[in-house]
């Protein structure tokens, strides 16, 4: 009898284990975790997947690494805030993609825009897209359905004067819409309201008036909405700094020399900027910010990229990528205390010939169940 009450307890106790077990294993299966993934488009026409790893180089999803997109001229990239889906200006198309758990991409449709699609920007809330051409002063408007998918709305043209459109971003509240535009050698700040369905309304332009800040291709907004950083166009060698009002309008607030700035980013805390450089021996300058969000100089890393282009910021603040239209590879930096860049090194290369690396973003992707 003694046996029999001992067996019974221990195949009792083994049942609690199994369910202990089974409920841990569940529960961690629930637990959310955030992974990496960087995204770069090519001078031939593809769009390649990789998981960023701990060091900050990239890892094919697949080898030879996935191509996603053989439309003609993919270039900028843009995350959903969502971090579930990216989305490709490449011209005549906006290419929308899921992005998996493991960092592949899944077509959630290729959408015709027939502006020549430069580059888009994302509302805030993640329902609202917007795209401009830099060959004509059109914004386009969609809404983002559920699955990551566009639904074209309408267009917008300036009411005032029509310049040709260069870079566009939704400010960090989600009120306001800019679009930096140039009209000769004359360049605009044009804003405008965004309503509670995307619609845009209460258009503002404001001409700068310096005969050397023309705004370029590249802008950053401050997280409060006060402070817009603009790359130089028309071959100006500045970073312009503007403020913006609270009834839309946008003023001169000042110039930053730098050489012919082709991209900037900002780090998470504001307290520095960076620019891809296209001269020679320059590769990235660096700037800090002072509370007046004007900049000063702190130096620039040694040059890798011979053509530099666009840029990409891992979300955790570590690191700093860098894509170069005549090289074939991206460049990965460190970002230090202090605002200093050390070079990392080579988070990627291509084989192909003439493939040269246009653009790189990293998704922060919260998965769950991932080991």
């Amino acid at each position: 009898m003694k046996r029999l009450t001992l067996c019974a307890v221990l195949i009792i106790l083994s049942a609690f284990t199994a369910c202990d077990d089974m409920f841990n294993d569940a529960f961690s299966d629930a637990t959310p975790k955030v992974k990496y993934f960087g995204y770069v488009t090519t001078t031939t026409n593809r769009l390649y997947s990789y998981r960023v790893m701990e060091s900050g180089i990239f890892e094919a999803v697949s080898t030879p690494a996935t191509i996603v997109s053989t439309i003609a001229n993919p270039a900028r990239i843009t995350i959903h805030p969502s971090n579930d889906f990216i989305y490709v200006a490449a011209q005549t198309f906006i290419l929308a993609y899921k992005v998996n758990d493991d960092g592949s991409l899944t077509s959630v449709g290729q959408f015709f825009n027939g502006i020549s699609s430069s580059l888009v920007a994302i509302h805030p809330s993640g329902e609202f897209l917007y795209s401009i051409s830099n060959s004509n002063s059109i914004i386009q408007f969609y809404r983002i359905n559920s699955d990551g998918s566009l639904v074209y709305v309408t267009q917008h043209t300036p009411a005032i004067i029509t310049p040709t459109n260069c870079a566009l971003k939704v400010n960090p509240s989600g009120t306001r819409l800019y679009v930096t535009a140039v009209n000769g050698t004359t360049s605009y700040i044009i804003s405008y309201g965004v309503l509670s369905d995307g619609q845009l309304t209460d258009e503002k332009q404001s001409s700068i008036n310096n005969a050397t800040a023309y705004v370029g291709k590249s802008i950053y907004i401050n997280k409060n909405g006060s402070h817009l950083y603009s790359t130089g166009g028309l071959g100006s060698s500045y970073i312009i700094g503007f403020i913006l009002n609270s009834d839309g309008t946008a003023t001169f607030n000042h110039l930053t020399t730098s050489t012919n700035s082709r991209d900037i980013v900002v780090n998470q805390s504001e307290t520095f900027l960076y620019s891809s450089e296209t001269q020679a021996g320059k590769g990235i300058m660096m700037y800090g910010i002072y509370s007046d969000y004007s900049l000063y100089s702190i130096g620039y890393t040694p040059v890798l990229a011979a053509t530099p282009s666009f840029m990409g910021l891992h979300p955790d603040g570590r690191f700093l990528y860098q894509a170069d239209t005549t090289n074939k590879f991206i460049t990965v930096y460190n970002m230090n205390q202090g605002g200093n860049l050390t070079y990392n090194g080579i988070a990627c290369t291509f084989n192909n010939a003439s493939e040269y690396t246009v653009d790189v973003k990293i998704a922060a992707k919260t998965v769950y169940g991932a080991n």
